[in-house]
């Protein structure tokens, strides 16, 4: 029976099997090329709407679909943990 590499053997062999090299490059392009065209008014002006939603306790998935085309996954992601923290798992 051949032997089956472990998932986990190396980041760059996890990388290459998950994604491949080109995947990740293309992605990093393209978000570096969504972030040249937007508004920068815009930007944060979502990330507010974001944050205020959050911290009122109002509905965040009408403000996230409404900045879909503002902000990006990480922007949205570090706006909540600005008011909600990060989440740890208590063990």
């Amino acid at each position: 029976m051949p032997e089956i590499p472990h998932p986990l053997k190396s980041v760059d062999e996890r990388w290459e099997v998950c994604n491949g090299w080109e995947a990740g490059k293309k992605s990093g392009v393209a978000v570096r090329r969504f972030k040249e065209r937007r508004d920068p008014q815009k930007v944060q002006a979502g990330i507010e709407r974001l944050k205020k939603a959050a911290s009122q306790g109002d509905n965040v998935f009408e403000v996230t679909m409404a900045s879909v085309e503002e902000i990006t996954l990480d922007e949205w992601t570090h706006a909540l943990q600005e008011v909600y923290g990060m989440y740890r798992r208590k063990i």
